[in-house]
């Protein structure tokens, strides 16, 4: 994370998809600074039974500077206390208060519009969802997908939807588990929970997990679970 925040989230990856595109609207651009370098790498799973051969590569479509109106910056969230249930339906909700980190840095609240946005898990994710929520609980759905592993897993918001000063930024991730035993977060058999979004805001911003609290089924027999944010790490954004 120390690296992205001192360089930025360039690029992310739906797993198991063969292609992938991250668009932004006309005139919104992430920005590489002069002397910057591009570093990157994927994690891959296997499911045959045979070894397999693979191949990467990265295109990168330029835009000309008078054409730039909107530099975008990047966010994520990862939810790493993540228990899920055998053979039962979970799902697990993370919110953060972003508006701390606005008042910290620029004496105003969280006034940012999210550009786009990438849901990562894995073979057993089956819902995402992104949300701004006011001080009163009131959500205003940003993305939603109920979308299976191997299928492209990022959208380009169109239009950009305004934060309208909400503090808090909630991410609730869902799997279908349909093993006998509990998963976690990792890799090789695990899950994960990550979003990764890029705004207007002069912030660079990524948050981790605390101590996960289970809250039983709902009505559809889900098993709902709250984590608690952990830390939130900010960085203000290189001006021009």
């Amino acid at each position: 994370m120390s690296s992205a925040l001192a360089g930025g989230v360039f690029f992310a990856q739906s797993t198991q998809t063969l292609d992938e595109l991250q668009a932004f609207q006309e005139g919104a651009v992430l920005e590489i600074p002069p002397r910057h370098k591009i570093v990157g790498g994927v994690h891959l799973v296997n499911i045959s039974a045979s070894p397999l051969e693979t191949a990467l590569s990265f295109d990168i479509e330029t835009v000309p500077e008078e054409d730039v109106e909107i530099r975008l910056r990047p966010i994520s969230f990862t939810n790493t206390a993540l228990d899920i249930e055998p053979r039962a339906e979970s799902r697990f909700t993370m919110t953060c208060d972003l508006g701390k980190q606005f008042e910290l840095y620029f004496g105003r609240p969280a006034d940012y519009t999210i550009y786009y946005v990438l849901a990562h898990y894995h073979e057993w994710g089956n819902y995402f969802r992104l949300s701004f929520v006011d001080d009163d609980d009131t959500e205003r759905t940003i993305f939603e997908l109920a979308n299976s592993v191997g299928e492209p897993l990022g959208t380009t918001i169109d239009p950009p939807i305004s934060s309208e000063g909400a503090p808090l930024l909630r991410v609730e991730c869902g799997y279908m588990n349909d093993t006998d035993r509990r998963l976690r977060y990792g890799l090789g058999g695990q899950e994960m929970c990550v979003f990764l979004a890029y705004t207007d805001a002069d912030l660079i911003i990524g948050a981790t997990s605390g101590a996960n609290t289970p809250k039983g089924q709902n009505l559809d027999g889900i098993y709902m679970n709250e984590t608690a944010c952990g830390p939130i790490l900010a960085v203000p954004a290189p001006q021009r």
